[in-house]
């Protein structure tokens, strides 16, 4: 399962950690969290991400959005 979690994108770990933890119910959250060593933050977002149906619209070419990252220097060329 870790193996798995590590091979995906930021945005599909979410998802996959908020379904495993949907999956266990009581005590779920934290047993994903410890098992991934993810913060609650973040798990909340996928479980968010997961519950508005953004997770199944969002551009799947895309794994930031446009205009995300570290801005270019432009001193340095």
């Amino acid at each position: 399962m870790r193996k798995y979690y590590k091979s995906l994108s930021e945005r599909e770990c979410r998802g996959y950690a908020a379904i495993e933890a949907a999956k266990l119910a009581t005590g779920g959250r934290k047993y994903v969290m410890k098992l991934f060593g993810m913060s609650y933050k973040r798990l909340l977002r996928g479980i968010k991400e997961i519950s508005a149906e953004e997770f199944a619209r969002a551009d799947a070419g895309r794994i930031r959005l446009v205009g995300g990252g570290r801005k270019k220097n432009p001193r340095i060329s």
